[in-house]
C-alpha cells in the first residue's frame, strides 16, 4: 500500500517532533525559571522580615529602660509622698504599705494612661505603634518577705516598621516589679546603707581654686557637685580613687591643670559623669578615668591640652538624636579659635560620639543653631555651610543685613565648581546638587550676627539639611571637590596642634586626626556596637545619669535632696531639713571617741584644718591654711574654693561611725531607696520582664 501526503517519509514529522519538545523544554524552563524567581522573592521577602522582627527585638531594651524611667520616678514620687507624711504613721509596715499604695495606684493610671505614647518616643524609630489593650494593667502584691509590688500589662502590642514597609508585631505580657524601699533600715542611723559615706565632697555650688602656683588641692574619693568644677588660675586640682566624679554642670580649665586618675576603678558606668568638658587657654585636663558627657567637649583659645586615657577606658558623648535645643542635644567635639593644642585620646579603648556638632551664635535665640556634619569639628571648617555664592541671585554671604531681601537665594541650589580635566588639563565646570541634602520645604536658615562691638549688623545665610545623615554626606562630598582643597588650607591653622583619636572610634559624623601637619579625615563609623548603644543612650545613658545624681541634689536652703530635675521630691539621702536651721552661727565642734563632728551656718573660711570626721557647712567653704587635712566628708551648700594645698580624703568608716550619734543623725537622713541601691536605681528597685513573648 502506498503512503500518501505526509507519510511518505517522516521528514515532517520529524519537524513537528522536534517544534513540540523544543516548546515543551521551554515551558519547563519558564517555570523552573518563575519558581526560582518566587523562591528568590520569597527567600527576599522572609529576610527583610527576618531583619524587621529582629529589630523588634533588639528595641525590647529601649522598652525596658522606658518603662523602668516611668517606674522608677513613680517609686520616688511614693517615697517621697510618705516621707511629706513620716511622723502620721505609727511604724515602718505602715510606712511601706503607703509606699506599696501609691506605687500601685499611681503607676497603674500612668500606664492606662500615656505609658504607650512614651515609649514610643522613647525607643528607637522602627517602632511604630504601642497598644496596650483596654483594661490590660493588672497589679498584685507579693506574699515573699520583702515587700514588692507586681503589675502586668496583659497583651501589649508593639508594631515595628522597615524602610520597605515590612511590618513585624510582638505580643506580649509585660511584668513590673518593684521592691518597697525598706523604711525602718534605710530611715534609722543604726540600721541600712547610706549611699553617700565613700563620698569625701558634696556640695550644692562649685568646686573652685584660688590657690597660688604650683599648689595643689586633692580630693581622694567620689564627689558630687551641683555647679561646676573649675580651675583657672596656675595651680592644680587632683582627682583620685572615684568611680563617681558627679558634676551637674561643666568641668571647666584654664591657665591650670585638672587631673583625674581613677585608675584603680576603672568599670563600666562608672568615672567621671557631667554636662560638658571646656579646656580654654593653657588649660590641661588629664584623666585616666571613664568619661560620659552629656553635652561637648569643647576647646577654645590657644595651648590647651587634653590626654584621656588608660587601660580599658572609654570616653562617651552619650546626647544624641534628641529633642530640645540643638546645641545642647548633640555630643561632639569642638574647636574653636584654638591653635598649637594637644588632644590625645590615643589611650582610650573606646571613643564614642552619639550626636554631630552645631553652629551656634550667643545672641541668636534658642533653637537657633545649624547643624554640621561633623561629630568633631573645627571652627575653620564652617564656611562650607553658607550657603554658596553662586546660588545668590546678587552679593556674597554673608552680606549687610540691609542688603538681604527674600528671593535672593536661587531656586534648585545648584552651584558649579572647577575641576581639571585630566586628559585635556582644562577647567571644567561641574554642577554640585544642593537639593539631595536640604530641607525641601526650608533649604537655608537665615541668621543675623552683630559684628564691630554692635556697630554691623550681618546676614548669614546657612544650609538646612534634611537630618545629620544628610549633613554627614554633605560634609563627605564637600570634601571630594576641589573647595575640600581651600579646607585643608584652612586646617594648618592649628599650627602645631596633634589631634589622636582612639583605637576604637564610633561617632555619627566625621572625625579627623591631625598630627605632623597631616589631616586624616575618618568617616562615621556605624558599627553595630555603636548605633545600639546611640538608640540607648537616649534613654539608658541619661537614666543611668539622673540615677547617680539622684540622691545628691541640694536644695536653696541647704538640704540635699532627690532628683535635682524635680523640685518637689524629698530625698533618699537629705539633710534633715527641720534641723540645718537650729546649727548656731558659728563654729559648733563636738568630738566622738576618735572622729569630730563640726559645723557652720554661714559661709566660712577653714585655717590649718586637720581632723577625722565630718565638716558641715551651710554656706561656702574656703580652705585657706598650710597643708589641711580633712579625713571624712566635706558638704557645704553653696561650693567649696581651695585657697591653698589641701587635702580632702573619703572615710567611709568614720562617716558611717558618726551616723551612728543621735546628735550628728539628726541632720540625715541616712537611707537609700532600698538595700544594697549603691550605683543605679533603675538596675536594683525595679525589675522588667517579657512574657509570652509571639511574633505575629
Amino acid at each position: 500500500m502506498e503512503k500518501k501526503g505526509l507519510w511518505k517519509n517522516n521528514k515532517g514529522a520529524s519537524l513537528i517532533f522536534v517544534i513540540g519538545c523544543i516548546a515543551l523544554l521551554s515551558v519547563i524552563g519558564s517555570m523552573l525559571l518563575l519558581v526560582t524567581a518566587n523562591n528568590r522573592e520569597m527567600k527576599e521577602l522572609e529576610k527583610q522580615i527576618q531583619d524587621t522582627f529582629y529589630q523588634a527585638e533588639s528595641g525590647s531594651d529601649e522598652m525596658v529602660s522606658a518603662l523602668e524611667a516611668i517606674a522608677e520616678g513613680v517609686l520616688e514620687e511614693a517615697f517621697s509622698d510618705m516621707l511629706i507624711q513620716y511622723s502620721a504613721f505609727s511604724g515602718s509596715g505602715e510606712r511601706e504599705a503607703r509606699i506599696s499604695e501609691y506605687f500601685t495606684v499611681a503607676l497603674k493610671k500612668k500606664l492606662e494612661a500615656g505609658a504607650a505614647s512614651i515609649m514610643s518616643n522613647a525607643v528607637g524609630v522602627t517602632l511604630v505603634a504601642v497598644d496596650f489593650p483596654a483594661g490590660a494593667v493588672e497589679e498584685e502584691m507579693s506574699t515573699d518577705e520583702r515587700m514588692t509590688n507586681t503589675l502586668r500589662i496583659k497583651g501589649a502590642t508593639f508594631t515595628y516598621r522597615d524602610s520597605k514597609g515590612n511590618e513585624s508585631k510582638i505580643t506580649t505580657d509585660i511584668c513590673i516589679q518593684a521592691a518597697i524601699p525598706d523604711v525602718e533600715g534605710g530611715m534609722n542611723a543604726s540600721g541600712g546603707k547610706s549611699n553617700f559615706t565613700d563620698f569625701a565632697l558634696i556640695t550644692k555650688g562649685d568646686v573652685t581654686m584660688a590657690a597660688a602656683t604650683t599648689q595643689t588641692a586633692t580630693v581622694d574619693g567620689n564627689v558630687y557637685t551641683g555647679g561646676e568644677i573649675k580651675v583657672d588660675v596656675n595651680a592644680t586640682l587632683s582627682l583620685k580613687n572615684a568611680d563617681k566624679v558627679l558634676v551637674k554642670k561643666d568641668i571647666v580649665v584654664e591657665k591650670g591643670r585638672i587631673k583625674i586618675d581613677n585608675s584603680g576603678k576603672i568599670a563600666s558606668g562608672h568615672g567621671v559623669w557631667a554636662d560638658g568638658l571646656k579646656v580654654l587657654e593653657r588649660g590641661t585636663l588629664e584623666g585616666t578615668s571613664n568619661f560620659y558627657i552629656s553635652d561637648d567637649l569643647t576647646v577654645e583659645e590657644n595651648g590647651g591640652r587634653i590626654v584621656l586615657g588608660g587601660e580599658n577606658t572609654e570616653y562617651v558623648g552619650f546626647s544624641g538624636n534628641t529633642t530640645g535645643e540643638p546645641s545642647k542635644r548633640s555630643s561632639a567635639i569642638t574647636i574653636n579659635n584654638a591653635k598649637d593644642i594637644t588632644l590625645d585620646f590615643s589611650g582610650l579603648k573606646n571613643l564614642i560620639l552619639s550626636g554631630v556638632s552645631y553652629i551656634q551664635d550667643k545672641k541668636w535665640s534658642s533653637g537657633n543653631a545649624i547643624m554640621q556634619g561633623e561629630s568633631m569639628a573645627y571652627k575653620d571648617m564652617q564656611a562650607m555651610y553658607l550657603v554658596p555664592g553662586d546660588c545668590l541671585t546678587i552679593g556674597y554671604n554673608p552680606m549687610l543685613k540691609d542688603d538681604y531681601y527674600e528671593d535672593i537665594v536661587k531656586s534648585g541650589l545648584n552651584y558649579p565648581y572647577e575641576v581639571t580635566n585630566p586628559v585635556t588639563g582644562e577647567k571644567e565646570s561641574v554642577d554640585f546638587n544642593l537639593d539631595i541634602y536640604l530641607d525641601p520645604v526650608n533649604p537655608y536658615l537665615r541668621r543675623n550676627v552683630v559684628l564691630d562691638g554692635g556697630a554691623t549688623e550681618f546676614t548669614y545665610l546657612y544650609l538646612n539639611f534634611i537630618n545629620e545623615a544628610a549633613a554627614t554626606k554633605y560634609f563627605n562630598d564637600y570634601m571630594a571637590t576641589p573647595h575640600g582643597d581651600a579646607i585643608r588650607e584652612q586646617i594648618q591653622n592649628l599650627g602645631s596642634s596633634e589631634i589622636k583619636l582612639a583605637q576604637n572610634n564610633y561617632a555619627l559624623g566625621n572625625t579627623m586626626e591631625y598630627t605632623g601637619g597631616t589631616l586624616t579625615l575618618q568617616a562615621p563609623n556605624k558599627a553595630s556596637g555603636a548605633e545600639v548603644f546611640r538608640l540607648q543612650s537616649t534613654s539608658t545613658a541619661k537614666q543611668r545619669q539622673k540615677a547617680l545624681f539622684t540622691s545628691f541634689r541640694l536644695s536653696a536652703n541647704g538640704m540635699i535632696e532627690g532628683d535635682w530635675a524635680s523640685s518637689d521630691v524629698v530625698a533618699k539621702t537629705v539633710l534633715n531639713e527641720p534641723m540645718v536651721a537650729s546649727i548656731p552661727t558659728g563654729w559648733t565642734k563636738t568630738r566622738f571617741g576618735s572622729y569630730e563632728f563640726w559645723t557652720h551656718n554661714g559661709d566660712t573660711t577653714i585655717p590649718n584644718v586637720s581632723m577625722t570626721g565630718i565638716i558641715l557647712v551651710n554656706g561656702k567653704a574656703t580652705f585657706q591654711g598650710t597643708n589641711g587635712r580633712v579625713k571624712g566628708l566635706v558638704i557645704a551648700t553653696d561650693g567649696v574654693s581651695f585657697a591653698s594645698e589641701t587635702t580632702l580624703t573619703a572615710d567611709q568608716e568614720a562617716v558611717e561611725a558618726l551616723l551612728l550619734e543621735p546628735e550628728v543623725a539628726k541632720y540625715f537622713r541616712v537611707g537609700t531607696m532600698g538595700e544594697g541601691t549603691h550605683d543605679y536605681l533603675s538596675t536594683e528597685a525595679v525589675e522588667i520582664r517579657f512574657e509570652n513573648w509571639q511574633k505575629n
